[in-house]
């Protein structure tokens, strides 16, 4: 079992694509979700997997991820009747910030016009670059979260 502590923020510029170090598209479906957890498949890139995230507590929530076979996820995305709602399309962007990397999720669909950065920390006090392009900070604002934006797209605000 593994602990992620994540900060969200939104971005003030669009300086950070000058630094950019890769790019992959990700599509998720969210299988279950309620105030206890989240269940979700994810295509990032070439890779696949299954994702079960815990209630957040701060900054930090419980997170099991395993791989699992592209076909997995495909036969998921084809049976409908399981997705509590539409797939999120984004494009992540990783940003290099000293020894830890931003990633910057660009959102696609009914989601465009939204980019948030996402920093995953090793502890929730550890301090980190805050590029001039860092925005404010949307950890605690439940609107940025994929399974709310799976809900209410960025698009309908």
């Amino acid at each position: 079992m593994t602990i992620e502590t994540e900060r969200k923020y939104l971005l003030a510029s669009d300086s950070w694509r000058a630094d950019v170090q890769s790019s992959s598209p990700i599509v998720q479906l969210y299988l279950a979700a309620n105030d206890r957890c989240q269940v979700r498949v994810r295509r990032y890139g070439d890779e696949s997997f299954l994702t079960i995230k815990g209630r957040r507590s701060g900054a930090s929530r419980v997170e099991i991820e395993t791989a699992v076979p592209a076909e997995f996820v495909d036969d998921v995305i084809a049976a409908s009747e399981l997705h509590i709602a539409p797939a999120i399309e984004k494009t992540r962007h990783l940003v290099p910030a000293g020894e830890l990397v931003f990633e910057i999720d660009e959102y696609a669909g009914a989601n465009a016009g939204l980019v948030v950065a996402e920093i995953e920390l090793p502890a929730a006090d550890t301090e980190f670059p805050r590029p001039d392009w860092l925005g404010a900070e949307v950890t605690d604002d439940e609107r940025y979260g994929n399974v709310y934006l799976t809900r209410f797209p960025f698009t309908s605000w």
